[in-house]
C-alpha cells in the first residue's frame, strides 16, 4: 500500500482503494473497437483480519536507487472500510 502522501493507514487504505485507475489500449472483443475504461479493486466481503503491506521505499527515476518514505503514518486498531471501498453499501470495522 502506497503511503508517500498519507498520513494515517487509514486514509492510505481509502485512497488504495476508491481511486479508479485507467486502462490503456483497451478495445472491444467483438468489433476491436478502442475504448476509454477504468478499473477499480472492491472489497467483496470482509476478512476478520487483514494484513496491509506499507510500501516504504519507492525508486528513483534517475538513478534506479531505492529511496526509503521517512514520513510517520499513525495506524490504530481498528480499520474502518466505507462504502466506495466495497461491493456493497455498508460500513464496517476490521
Amino acid at each position: 500500500m502506497d503511503i508517500r502522501n498519507c498520513q494515517t493507514v487509514q486514509s492510505a487504505f481509502d485512497d488504495q482503494l476508491s481511486i479508479a485507475e485507467q486502462v490503456e489500449g483497451f478495445a472491444t472483443a467483438r468489433s476491436g473497437v478502442r475504448a476509454r475504461v477504468s478499473q477499480r479493486t472492491q472489497l467483496d466481503s470482509l476478512p476478520r483480519v487483514i494484513i496491509l503491506h506499507l510500501k516504504r521505499y519507492l525508486f528513483s527515476d534517475y538513478t534506479g536507487a531505492a529511496i526509503k518514505i521517512s514520513s510517520p503514518c499513525s495506524f490504530g486498531p481498528t480499520l474502518t472500510v466505507t462504502p466506495q471501498v466495497t461491493s456493497h453499501s455498508q460500513v464496517s470495522t476490521l
